[in-house]
């Protein structure tokens, strides 16, 4: 019996401690770093600038390259996209295919007010390198939809690690305390 009692108690302690660990990783975004989210979402701050060129241009050797390009392959909707990765065939660019737009005219001391929209495609290029070349260009998704990719895919992971591991340890305790 006293097995049985040091098990509940182990599980019973162990719901507050890990729902305390989960939520101190969330604050600090220690789960976005470990999932690759922290660097897409870079790389999303990047290709959503103002600044054009060469801000919005990620290059293969960037380090917010591998986790973007991995994030958007995965989750594009476009065929072609997918069917190149599976050949083992990968971007050497991402990069947005739209012109910053002004909103309205300013004085030259006032902060830019030119924006890029979220219905921006991403592209990958294929192709090329910093000196250039003759690449082609595949739509990826827009920004708003790489945007959306990454809350669903934080909020899945909180509903799955709060509502269902906890929850599942919960019950646990409750079935060793019956």
């Amino acid at each position: 019996m006293a097995m049985t009692d040091a098990v509940a108690y182990s599980i019973a302690l162990a719901v507050p401690v890990l729902s305390l660990i989960y939520a101190a990783g969330d604050y600090r975004g220690w789960w976005e770093s470990l999932r690759g989210r922290a660097m897409a979402r870079n790389g999303l701050a990047r290709l959503s600038s103002n600044k054009g060129y060469p801000v919005c241009w990620i290059y293969s050797d960037e380090m917010q390259f591998p986790e973007l390009e991995r994030f958007l392959r995965t989750k594009t909707k476009n065929q072609p996209v997918r069917e190149l990765a599976e050949q083992g065939i990968t971007p050497s660019l991402i990069s947005v295919g739209a012109v910053n737009q002004d909103s309205v005219p300013v004085p030259e001391n006032w902060p830019s007010t030119r924006f890029v929209p979220g219905t921006s495609p991403i592209l990958f290029i294929y192709g090329v390198t910093r000196e250039g070349g003759k690449g082609k260009a595949a739509w990826v998704a827009s920004l708003d939809e790489l945007r959306q990719w990454l809350n669903h895919e934080r909020e899945v992971e909180r509903y799955s690690v709060q509502s269902v591991l906890l929850g599942l340890l919960a019950v646990a305790v409750a079935a060793l305390a019956a």
